[in-house]
């Protein structure tokens, strides 16, 4: 039988929207291995990367979580917390961590480098 859902925790979530989370951490694993999804991983919201001591949720948790929110904004009364539906902190590190792993170069670099400046010393 699951633990009843921490109501803090949720009405927390409401105030600063909903997060996103990423997988931390599984009991079994070993270091090098990549992290297994079951239901003692535990999440971390992305916002609190950063902190000593963050939030970490179980999956059933995180699910118990996600689902009572989606119910919730689904009810006419939460129309007023939709401008909050999702935390702004968390989108931003989500959005830095996909542009981290783009792989840009800049301009120059794709043009051959020294072409442009080889041009131009030839027109003086």
């Amino acid at each position: 039988m699951s633990e009843p859902l921490n109501f803090r925790k949720v009405s927390k979530i409401l105030e600063t929207g909903l997060h996103q989370y990423e997988p931390v951490w599984t009991p079994e694993d070993n270091p090098e291995d990549e992290i297994k999804i079951t239901e003692d991983t535990m999440w971390i919201p992305m916002c609190q990367k950063g902190k000593e001591n963050p939030d970490l949720l179980t999956s059933g948790e995180k699910e118990a979580i996600e689902a009572s929110l989606e119910r919730f904004y689904s009810l006419r009364v939460a129309q007023q917390f939709k401008k909050n539906q999702f935390c702004k902190e968390c989108q931003v590190e989500c959005f830095n961590e996909q542009l981290e792993m783009l792989d840009f170069m800049p301009i120059s670099e794709m043009f051959g480098g020294d072409t442009q400046e080889e041009e131009d010393e030839e027109e003086i």
